[in-house]
């Protein structure tokens, strides 16, 4: 069960479904859980550029701009 859980000024909290699934308690707002997505997907990309396929680069650059 998720306890009440006190907020800064200004942060949106998660509801207690959305953090029911969290790997990491300590994250409680929706600007906590958007930095941590953001620095998984950068190291994702990381990952993924020390592969040698030729379509890895594709695929990055497909990420972080879009199609076309």
């Amino acid at each position: 069960m998720v306890e009440e859980m006190e907020y800064p000024e200004g942060a949106t909290p998660l509801d207690a479904d959305e953090m029911e699934g969290l790997k990491f308690p300590h994250v409680t707002t929706r600007g906590e859980l958007d930095h941590l997505e953001q620095a998984n997907i950068e190291a994702g990309l990381i990952w993924l550029g020390h592969r040698k396929n030729s379509d890895t680069t594709v695929m990055i650059q497909l990420v972080l701009t879009g199609p076309g």
